[in-house]
C-alpha cells in the first residue's frame, strides 16, 4: 500500500534529513579527528613507547648522525625537499667544537635519538668531565636544534646503555652494571640493570638489579598502560627468552610468555614475532590477547630473516663467476602486507638503511634516496654541508 504524507510530514521528514546530514558531517570530522590522532601518536609518548634510535622521524623529516674526524654530529634529511643538512642554525659554524649544538665530541657516543611531541632528545654515554667516569645523559633539544639542555645524568652507572626509550613521561634504559675486579685492578660489564626516569617526579628508580640478577640479559621492548615489556634471557648461554610486564605504577611483574631463544626474532610494542627453527613461516603473538597466527610462509631456501620495525627482510647469498659469495636481498612490508619489489636486489645495487612511516630510505648505486614505494618514487637525498 502507497504511504500518504499528511500535511505537516513534509517539516518532519525535512528534520530527519538535517539529523542525518548532521550526523554524517560529525561521523567524517571524527573520521579526520581519528586520523589525526593516529598521525599524533606517532610522536607521542604517552599514546605509545618510543624507542631510542640511530634514525629518528619528525613530522616532517629524518633525524640521523655522521661521524666526523673530531667526534659525531646531528643531521636533518627533510622529507620534502630530500636536502640533508646539520642540525644547525649558526653562520659559519664548522660543526667541530662543543659551541656548535650538533655537534659531539670524540669518545662521546650519540647512543640513540627520539623525537617526542616537538622535541628531540639524544641519549649520550660519554666523559661529562675530563678525566671523570662514564656516565648516561639524556638531553633535550628544539626541533631545529636549539635550546639543547640536560635532562638527567645516570652517573652511578659507568657503562655505555643498551638502549631504552620514553614512555608516559618516563625515560627507561637498559644499562649494564660494572663489575670490578677483587684487586681493583679494572672492572668489565656485567648483566644490565633497567632504570627508570620520571621527569614529574624528578627521580630515578632502579626496577632491576644487574648486581643482584647478575646472570640475566634484560631489554626494555615496548610499552602498554602503565606497564613496560622487557625481555630477559641467560647472560651467559643460550637457552629461553622470557618476556614479563612491568607495572611501574603498582611495581608488579606478570609473566607473558617464554619461547626458545633461537625462535626469538623481534618485537614491537604489542606485537612478537617468531620464526620457528626450520620452518619457513614467520608467526606472531599478541602480549595483550595471547593469541598466536600464522603471518607470512614462503618456499625458497633463505640464509637469514631479520624481522626489523616495519619489515622483513630476506637475505639470500649465491656465488658470482669468480665464486665469491654475493648477498641478495628482499623486503616484506608489515604494514601492507606485500613485498616492495618481485626479485631480489644485489647488496652492491641497493641497500635498506631505514623504513619511516610511508617512506624507505635506500643507498642506492652509492647514492643516498627516499623511495615512496606506494607511488614507486625515487628522491635523490642532497646531502648540503
Amino acid at each position: 500500500m502507497d504511504r500518504i504524507i499528511r500535511k505537516g510530514e513534509h517539516s518532519v521528514v525535512k528534520y530527519l534529513v538535517r539529523i542525518l546530514c548532521c550526523l554524517y558531517m560529525i561521523f567524517l570530522l571524527t573520521g579526520c579527528e581519528r586520523q589525526e590522532r593516529a598521525e599524533v601518536s606517532r610522536f607521542d609518548d604517552s599514546k605509545q613507547y618510543l624507542y631510542f634510535e640511530s634514525f629518528v622521524e619528525s613530522e616532517d623529516g629524518i633525524y640521523h648522525t655522521e661521524v666526523v674526524d673530531s667526534g659525531e654530529i646531528i643531521k636533518y634529511a627533510d622529507l620534502s625537499s630530500g636536502k640533508d643538512t646539520v642540525l644547525c642554525s649558526k653562520i659559519n659554524c664548522k660543526h667541530n667544537s662543543e659551541k656548535c649544538q650538533a655537534f659531539v665530541k670524540e669518545n662521546d657516543f650519540i647512543m640513540g635519538m627520539l623525537y617526542a611531541k616537538g622535541k628531540l632528545y639524544l641519549l649520550v654515554s660519554g666523559y661529562k668531565n675530563e678525566g671523570g667516569p662514564r656516565s648516561n645523559c639524556i638531553y633535550q633539544m628544539d626541533k631545529d636544534g636549539r635550546g639543547k639542555v640536560l635532562i638527567h645524568d645516570f652517573k652511578d652507572y659507568p657503562v655505555m646503555a643498551n638502549g631504552g626509550g620514553l614512555y608516559k613521561n618516563r625515560f627507561f634504559l637498559s644499562i649494564q652494571v660494572l663489575e670490578m675486579e677483587e684487586d681493583g685492578s679494572g672492572g668489565s660489564s656485567g648483566a644490565p640493570s633497567i632504570l627508570m626516569y620520571d621527569l614529574n617526579t624528578k627521580k630515578e628508580a632502579v626496577i632491576l638489579d644487574g648486581y643482584k640478577e647478575n646472570d640475566t640479559f634484560k631489554q626494555i621492548v615496548g610499552g602498554n598502560h602503565n606497564s613496560i615489556y622487557i625481555a630477559e634471557r641467560n647472560f651467559y648461554e643460550k637457552g629461553d627468552c622470557h618476556f614479563r610486564e612491568y607495572d611501574f605504577l603498582t611495581g608488579e611483574f606478570d609473566d607473558l610468555y617464554t619461547t626458545p631463544e633461537e625462535n626469538l626474532q623481534a618485537i614491537r610494542d604489542d606485537t612478537l614475532y617468531l620464526q620457528k627453527k626450520e620452518e619457513k613461516k614467520i608467526y606472531v603473538y599478541n602480549m595483550k590477547t595471547q593469541m598466536m597466527e600464522e603471518l607470512l610462509s614462503w618456499e625458497e631456501d633463505v640464509a637469514n630473516i631479520y624481522i626489523r620495525y616495519g619489515y622483513i627482510e630476506f637475505v639470500k647469498e649465491e656465488k658470482n663467476v669468480a665464486g665469491e659469495t654475493v648477498y641478495l636481498h628482499k623486503w616484506y612490508d608489515l604494514e601492507e602486507f606485500e613485498y616492495l619489489f618481485d626479485e631480489y636486489r644485489p647488496e652492491s645495487e641497493l641497500t635498506l638503511k631505514r623504513k619511516l612511516t610511508d617512506i624507505y630510505w635506500f643507498v642506492k648505486d652509492g647514492k643516498n634516496y627516499f623511495y615512496n614505494w606506494k607511488e614507486k618514487v625515487w628522491t635523490e637525498i642532497e646531502e648540503i654541508s
